[in-house]
């Protein structure tokens, strides 16, 4: 079976997975290679072909020697929100309506040129199936679909994280003028494909702006229920959980598409969950030395500004004022997660107060080894809920998810109480004494977690190759 994984390299989150999932493909006697376009990071380009894929960009294959080469002249720079004099130039000075003419133009363009990648790429693959994160995606990834559907290749979106159309609204659509369904030609969007429109307390946005619409519909690649992840090109859904199934099918999906696999991290989280004793050993000689009898909180830095929350200087304020204010509470160990997202030059500064720092090692790693847990999105929470951490999330934000409806996870949404809820907790916390031989029971409405969403995905691949 040749599998092609195909991902738009401006976001990291699907490399997570799709890297070691390419990897156990190779390992089970598969093929499998990964597409995506030049603004894929280094470190990133690196890991893919030291795990034994092969790698695309702008339709040309990489080698180890180039990418070496590239990480040794890229170094460590900071990334920053401030814009270039150029797209100041461009979003300040030329005329909104100029603006998006000429991102009209530029869509047609791309999408011209990423045709000719994808059908470059596919010639040397032969992919008997292409697995995306998102049947709705941008870049390379509505392309690589058409040429796919034209050409009998079965599809599959993957689901990576959980998340909400409520979330995707208020992370990248919520008062942003080309999404506003009222403004230009975006009315025309909402008039005639009503699918492509939400109203969000009063406030109507499209699901992309008139010019990308127009581009996508230009090139029969515009997908009928962009909504719904997993609803429009798609022959399989497979998804984390039954609640992603469940909102799925809510969504107009066919129950016929989606099946529930877990996901492939998990298979990892649950080798850590059964040395967790040792684990938490190895975690407290290697970053707490002289501290290794406190209590551990593990945080998953909020991505408020990989996520658009909050511009980069705003963002590193938020991040200060959780570190700091963890940091105050005594007897505590935090270790910092960083999501793949996250560049750790942005955060090392959070490494200057007592009793932090940050883990060069995946969250599913480390995750068992905690006391307490504390994320501002979904996907991990469950993760903590599966191993029986104390699960906590931070609803500081608003970004409409709803986390009350797992149980044992406790939200707080007091900004300004933060410190002395989370104190509160670490104080309640009683030693415990494990059993490697002690499995977590599933909880209702939580993943698979057996250690096996692996060969779930490999058997509903195989099978849809086979069909």
């Amino acid at each position: 079976m040749n599998v092609l994984f195909v991902a738009n390299g401006v976001n990291a989150t699907p490399f997570s997975e799709f890297i070691p999932l390419g990897r156990l493909l190779v390992e089970r006697g598969h093929s499998a290679a990964l597409m995506t376009d030049s603004t894929l990071r280094n470190d990133i380009r690196l890991k893919v072909i030291q795990e034994g894929l092969s790698l695309y960009i702008g339709g040309n294959a990489l080698d180890l020697e180039v990418i070496k080469k590239l990480c040794e002249q890229s170094g460590k720079k900071l990334i920053s929100n401030k814009p270039s004099f150029k797209l100041v130039v461009f979003n300040r000075i030329l005329p909104y309506q100029f603006r998006t003419i000429y991102m009209l133009i530029k869509m047609i363009r791309w999408m011209v040129l990423s045709l000719r990648t994808v059908e470059k790429v596919y010639r040397k693959v032969l992919p008997d199936v292409v697995i995306v994160y998102g049947d709705r995606s941008k870049g390379l990834v509505p392309a690589s679909l058409k040429y796919a559907r034209d050409h009998g290749v079965k599809i599959v979106d993957l689901q990576v994280a959980l998340n909400s159309v409520e979330f995707l609204y208020r992370t990248h659509r919520k008062g942003k003028r080309q999404f506003d369904a009222s403004r230009g030609l975006n009315r025309f969007v909402a008039h005639f494909c009503p699918q492509h429109l939400k109203d969000f307390d009063g406030e109507r946005v499209v699901f992309y702006p008139w010019y990308m619409f127009s581009a996508m519909a230009l090139f029969k690649s515009l997908p009928q229920n962009p909504w719904v992840l997993g609803g429009s090109w798609a022959d399989r859904y497979l998804c984390i959980n039954e609640k992603s199934k469940e909102e799925f099918l809510d969504g107009g999906g066919l129950l016929t598409k989606v099946q529930v696999v877990g996901q492939y991290s998990h298979d990892a989280l649950y080798e850590s969950y059964a040395k967790r004793t040792p684990l938490r050993r190895e975690i407290s000689a290697t970053y707490f030395p002289e501290s290794g009898g406190n209590n551990l909180l593990i945080l998953a830095l909020p991505q408020l500004f990989e996520h658009n929350i909050q511009n980069f200087d705003l963002a590193m304020q938020e991040i200060d004022y959780l570190v700091k204010t963890l940091s105050e509470i005594e007897n505590l160990n935090i270790l910092i997660s960083l999501h793949p997202k996250m560049r750790p030059e942005n955060y090392a500064f959070v490494k200057h107060y007592k009793g932090v720092n940050i883990s060069r090692k995946r969250l599913y790693d480390i995750l068992p080894s905690a006391d307490l847990y504390i994320s501002a999105f979904e996907s991990t929470i469950t993760w903590s809920l599966m191993c029986g951490v104390i699960s906590i999330y931070i609803d500081f934000y608003k970004l409409g998810l709803d986390l009350s409806k797992y149980n044992g996870c406790i939200v707080l949404a007091e900004r300004d109480n933060f410190g002395r809820d989370v104190n509160l907790l670490c104080e309640s916390i009683s030693p415990q004494e494990y059993s490697e031989d002690e499995i977590p029971q599933q909880a209702r409405g939580l993943p698979p977690f057996d250690g096996h969403s692996g060969d779930r995905i490999l058997l509903a691949l195989q099978e849809l190759v086979d069909e």
